[in-house]
């Protein structure tokens, strides 16, 4: 985009939009090495523990819910919970 003399003074206003919004951009850019974290997580690495298990990711998620009641199940997740 050329950036000589303005014409028109809502081109100096879309110009300082567009650097204000590459700004941004770069910005976000700098901070993609932290892993994002999502604040409504409830069990966080319920997959990983799931397949440490041998069982579904859904079925360890309902158990935990109380949505489905397995005993044995609820008592390896606390040991592995503890150990790790």
């Amino acid at each position: 985009m050329k950036r000589g003399r303005p014409v028109n003074p809502l081109v100096t206003i879309r110009n300082w939009i567009e650097d204000a919004r590459k700004e941004i951009r770069c910005a976000g850019r700098a901070s993609r090495g932290q892993k994002f974290i999502n604040p409504k997580t409830r069990f966080e690495g319920i997959g990983e523990d799931a397949k440490t298990l041998g069982v579904n990711r859904s079925h360890l998620y309902l158990v935990l819910t109380g949505q489905r009641s397995s005993q044995s199940l609820k008592r390896r997740y606390q040991q592995l919970k503890e150990t790790a």
